[in-house]
């Protein structure tokens, strides 16, 4: 006999690896909005830096304070390159992250139509042999109908 499908256990397991995909995304997605926020810091630095430099130039600097300007900007845009690359690191992962969570909802659609599919099936198989066990019913009491009464003799 057919037994209903049950994919109870395969489905909470696939949903737990979905959440956990959901929160490795939005996790990485944080980090990587931290890692854009201090990239935008150090360039706002940098571009303020390079402004107050040639501000300064028009209006007459000392060699003193031109090389520690310089120095300066040197560093920062050094700061700049790394924080580029972490950004650009970030950006990697959450792209690969989103891609896992992709394939993890399509994982658990795709079970759910499994499921669906097999109940489906299940249920007609035990319609039709209700509709069987019905006619079966049917045909025993149109023969109990059909036939002459038992005779009495005595």
């Amino acid at each position: 006999m057919m037994k209903p499908f049950s994919m109870d256990a395969v489905l909470k397991y696939r949903k737990r690896l979905k959440d956990q995909a959901m929160n490795s995304f939005q996790q990485a997605q944080r980090e990587r909005n931290r890692a854009e926020q201090a990239w935008l810091q150090k360039r706002g630095e940098y571009t303020s830096l390079v402004e107050t430099l040639a501000e300064f130039e028009s209006r007459g600097i000392t060699v003193d304070e031109h090389i520690r300007y310089q120095n300066r900007i040197d560093y920062v845009s050094t700061e700049l390159a790394r924080h580029e690359a972490a950004l650009k690191k970030k950006t990697e992962t959450v792209i690969l992250r989103r891609r896992q969570l992709v394939k993890r909802r399509k994982e658990e659609r795709a079970l759910e139509k499994l499921k669906e599919k097999r109940n489906d099936e299940y249920r007609t198989f035990i319609e039709k042999k209700e509709a069987a066990m019905l006619d079966e019913i049917a045909l025993l009491h149109r023969y109990q109908m059909d036939s002459p009464e038992p005779n009495t003799f005595l």
